[in-house]
């Protein structure tokens, strides 16, 4: 039997005048649910379940309030009769609005002009479906809807629908409909006149990549343009002319980094028709570096990396003096995803980050033992790794300065002493958010760059961001980015995993000389 959700179910035995006892069981597995009008208190359902009926006559009726999904399963009445044992059994099921298999609420379905296009949705119901077409959807000839009983519970529902005008593509809308309720599935019509090699492209760190689209008539005496656009969140960043041949369109990426990630949308235009589809390129790279910096908090110093991964991070390891670091009384290590904007090819766009801090006790006067020495934080993920370096004379110019609102930043070996009135732009761990100022000490930053473009643009568009200094560093930055969450930050990238292993060993034998 089917129970709306929420309601109360009857169970009626139809073993009626015995003089036996009459026994109801139930999920799971038949257990003892009551014995005449006694119920059985050990049922987790012990305050829904009452027995009603003429129990003189040996009616024993068993009502579940609130009948919900968990109340679903086998049901039995059992008794003896005339010295035999009597069983009837009910299954009960909730009576649930209509599904679609596959959760596909939002269906896309390719077409062209005049074309009789079929397609089919299958749909889960305890009941047999209707199925009608909304009052949004737009024109076309649209036919009627054939539903076939798979089992049960499963329908599969089919119509055909012709689009006579160009007009006529775009958004339609289907009601599904049973006893318990309804459900509203949109579908969009789109022109299958263009199609894509790959919709969803992954390209690690410096390999090419070619996307292609192409028409599926061939463009003969028509006015034929094409462009390919790059987009972000919605974001336009580039726009390309593709390599034409025929009635195939190619862009190639040839040397694939972080800011090549996004959307790819070929656009046809055809006379005064246009044709657009799309192709998603995910970058898998080793982590870049967002910033570095220290910051004073109640008595604390933290010490924080902000980087990005794409694949996110798997391993994080934190370095005292090159002995590892493990979580105790003395040191505590989070790590948090923020929420970013990060200029790139020149615009802003959404992305996350991660934010890795490592506290340390600060001490009342003077240094802290923990204090001494050099600390880093080693970062990896499938595709390589980068260790971040915090210095002992710049934890000293943290711990030592006096007062909240300082706004000095203290660079690392590779810089010099920079001094702003401007508050500094700080990004604020989110486990360490207790309504308090905190005061960032450090902002340590890679000076020098040259960013590399990895898909030729226009003059216009091209760019090239350097920064003055005398560092020796040759490490690509990614341009400033914003934690909307708090304030800006930097992120810079280095330009081969190998570019990484040899900055890293540079620093390492800094400090070995130094020690």
């Amino acid at each position: 039997m089917y129970v709306n959700f929420g309601s109360d179910a009857s169970f009626v035995c139809p073993f009626l005048g015995s003089k036996d006892e009459v026994i109801w069981r139930g999920p799971q597995r038949l257990s003892l649910y009551s014995t005449n009008a006694i119920v059985n208190q050990a049922r987790s359902q012990f305050n829904r379940i009452r027995i009603t009926g003429n129990h003189t006559a040996g009616e024993y009726i068993m009502i579940i309030e609130n009948f919900s999904n968990d109340d679903e399963g086998l049901y039995a009445c059992d008794t003896v009769e005339d010295g035999r044992g009597r069983q009837y059994f009910i299954s009960a099921v909730v009576a649930e609005k209509p599904s679609v298999i596959g959760n596909q609420r939002n269906l896309v379905i390719k077409t062209s002009l005049m074309k009789r296009t079929r397609f089919s949705i299958f749909v889960k119901s305890y009941e047999k479906p209707e199925i009608t077409w909304a009052a949004i959807s737009g024109g076309g000839k649209r036919g009627y809807w054939e539903i076939h009983t798979m089992n049960e519970t499963v329908f599969e529902a089919s119509s055909v629908i012709i689009l006579e005008l160009h007009s006529h593509f775009g958004n339609y809308g289907l009601k599904v409909r049973n006893s318990a309720g309804s459900i509203d599935i949109h579908i969009k019509l789109i022109t299958s006149i263009l199609q894509i090699s790959q919709t969803n492209v992954i390209c690690n760190a410096s390999d090419a990549v070619n996307l292609s689209c192409y028409l599926n008539s061939n463009p003969v005496n028509l006015t034929v343009s094409n462009v390919w656009i790059h987009t972000y969140h919605g974001i336009v960043l580039r726009t390309f002319r593709g390599n034409i041949q025929g009635n195939r369109s190619t862009l190639s990426i040839n040397f694939c980094v972080y800011k090549d990630a996004g959307n790819y949308t070929c656009k046809w235009i055809l006379d005064s028709q246009q044709y657009s589809t799309t192709a998603s390129v995910t970058v898998n790279s080793y982590p870049l570096l967002v910033d570095k910096r220290i910051t004073s908090l109640k008595g604390q110093l933290l010490l924080e990396v902000i980087f990005y991964s794409e694949p996110k991070a798997n391993s994080i390891t934190w370095y005292h003096d090159y002995n590892k670091v493990t979580r105790n009384e003395k040191y505590q290590s989070t790590l948090d995803e923020v929420s970013t904007e990060i200029s790139v090819y020149g615009k802003t766009i959404k992305t996350s980050a991660y934010l890795a801090v490592l506290t340390i006790p600060k001490a009342r006067q003077g240094l802290h033992e923990l204090e001494h020495g050099v600390y880093s934080c080693h970062i990896k993920n499938l595709f390589g790794f980068i260790e971040e370096f915090f210095y002992e004379k710049d934890i000293a110019n943290a711990s030592n300065l006096q007062k909240q609102g300082d706004t000095k930043k203290f660079s690392d070996e590779n810089g010099t002493l920079n001094e702003e009135n401007n508050t500094p732009q700080d990004v604020t761990n989110p486990s360490q958010n207790h309504g308090t100022s905190s005061v960032v000490y450090l902002d340590v930053r890679i000076n020098k760059y040259e960013e590399i473009d990895s898909i030729p643009t226009p003059a216009e568009e091209q760019e090239s961001l350097h920064l003055s200094s005398e560092s020796s560093d040759d490490s690509e930055v990614l341009p400033k980015i914003v934690c909307t969450a708090t304030q800006p930050i930097n992120v810079y990238e280095d330009l081969h995993p190998s570019a990484i292993e040899m900055h890293t060993y540079r620093k390492r034998d800094q400090i070995i000389e130094k020690t």
